[in-house]
């Protein structure tokens, strides 16, 4: 039940982290974390 709950929380963080994020601050935070080929959300 607590993931279920929290889980609509956390997706809604997510997609407004990959809305507002540009690649460069992605890399500047999580260096090495980006998968090759791994879609980010400033290209879609």
């Amino acid at each position: 039940a607590y993931t279920a709950e929290r889980k609509p929380e956390t997706d809604e963080l997510q997609r407004i982290s990959r809305q507002g994020w540009s690649e460069d601050e992605v890399n500047d935070v999580f260096p090495g974390q980006k998968r090759p080929g791994e879609k980010v959300g400033v290209d879609e």
